[in-house]
């Protein structure tokens, strides 16, 4: 890895375009530096995790490319947060099953994945088929502390033993894990346990809790309102369940997320197989943390109700 960026040299370097069933699969390059450290290929590298993830391997001296569906409705906000890193883009939903293959085994794309976007078991399926078709070298999973036990969905983790071991994830069920969020990683979870062995695919597994920065989940704007005394926002839609009368849980800011990140593609093969709780060291309640966001806007922070969803 580049450990003196300033003195690195900058490289123009031209568009690599790749022809195939894709047809529309290119490589978008601007600015990149010189570095030893490994290419990186980000999915949803426009995220509230993604965005400071690319940025700072970028800064780090990593080549980077930013996979994105390119659409407004991405929590990417099209490409256009804030702080999205001036990096290399390419254009491609992974659910068109063909276009995702193409374009993760392509000879241009990068064989270190940090994959922010990988939702269900046929996410990590496509991702385990274009190892096979080309090898990858190291896939980073972001999961979530919602595979732990006990009212995980509700960010509830009160009846866990603290602090919280990777160990207490339970694969012995895994099939009849339920069809939400924290089930469904957990599946994911599964099969790259089991890719590892019998596909000889490295990967490491990130947990990370609720994770907060800029662009992050509305439920921690809510909360930001509430304290600042500003309306609520507009009621959406949801399928996510309500959370009622919620214990410990803990969160993670993005930036930090994306340090671990970085560590783990730095540190490459002596964390293959290895699974990494992502967090605070403390676990809150909700009072406690709207209290912490009245400390920062210097206001007294309102009793919750009994039911804060």
């Amino acid at each position: 890895m580049a450990t003196a960026l300033l003195s690195s040299t900058r490289l123009r370097a031209l568009t690599l375009a790749g022809v195939g069933a894709l047809g529309s699969l290119a490589f978008s390059r601007r600015w990149v530096f010189a570095s030893s450290g490994p290419d990186v290929l980000i999915i949803g590298g426009t995220g509230l995790m993604g965005a400071p993830t690319a940025r700072l391997l970028q800064w780090q001296g990593h080549r980077v490319v930013v996979m994105s569906r390119g659409t407004s409705k991405g929590m990417g906000c099209g490409g256009h947060r804030a702080d999205q890193a001036d990096c290399e883009m390419l254009v491609c939903d992974r659910n068109a099953k063909t276009d995702f293959l193409e374009a993760l085994s392509s000879a241009q794309c990068p064989r270190v994945v940090v994959d922010f976007t990988a939702l269900t078991p046929e996410h990590i399926e496509d991702v385990i088929a274009a190892h096979k078709r080309r090898r990858l070298d190291h896939y980073i999973f972001i999961s979530t502390n919602m595979v732990y036990p006990g009212g995980v969905e509700d960010m509830d983790i009160t009846g866990l033993p603290q602090p919280v071991a990777e160990e207490a994830a339970d694969f012995s069920s895994v099939d009849a894990a339920p069809d939400t969020y924290g089930g469904k990683k957990l599946k994911c979870e599964a099969l790259l346990r089991r890719a590892l062995k019998d596909d000889n695919l490295p990967s490491t597994i990130l947990r990370p809790p609720a994770v907060v920065g800029p662009g992050c989940d509305s439920r921690h704007e809510q909360l930001q309102r509430l304290v600042a005394g500003l309306p609520p926002l507009k009621a959406r839609a949801t399928k996510r369940p309500l959370t009622v009368n919620p214990g410990l849980f803990r969160v993670a800011y993005s930036g930090d997320v994306a340090q671990i990140i970085a560590a783990v593609v730095a540190r490459g093969q002596a964390v293959h197989g290895e699974t990494f709780n992502v967090a605070s060291t403390e676990s809150i309640t909700l009072q406690e943390y709207v209290a912490a966001i009245g400390i920062h806007l210097r206001r007294e922070p309102p009793e919750l109700p009994s039911e804060p969803s």
